[in-house]
């Protein structure tokens, strides 16, 4: 279609949670629906170094294959973190009286 799309793939059981394991799984998940990891650019993952470890992680055995290959944080725990950080640098913040000095400031100007 030339679009970029989201697509639940497989859902293999992988019952020795290796990252040499978990990627010999994707690779032939995407191998399945005609897909090569040349084609990927980046892979997401929580970060357990399990998952992005440069030498024995999914990640790193990924790259022997795809080299040019990017690692995105996990898009729940970056969210996670930043509401976190977000909320702390709000306590003590008054909504309303923000709103209020939004106003007076434009009406003078």
């Amino acid at each position: 279609t030339g679009l970029v799309t989201t697509s639940f793939i497989d859902m293999p059981v992988i019952n020795c949670a290796t990252g040499e394991n978990i990627a010999d799984a994707i690779l032939k998940s995407l191998s399945q629906v005609g897909l090569d990891v040349e084609q990927c650019i980046a892979f997401s993952s929580d970060n357990a170094s399990v998952m992005t470890g440069k030498h024995r992680g999914v990640l790193g055995q990924l790259q022997k294959k795809n080299s040019s290959m990017y690692l995105i944080g996990c898009p729940c725990h970056l969210s996670a973190l930043a509401a976190k950080k977000g909320g702390k640098a709000l306590q003590g913040f008054d909504p309303e009286e923000f709103l209020i000095d939004i106003y007076y400031h434009f009406e003078k100007r």
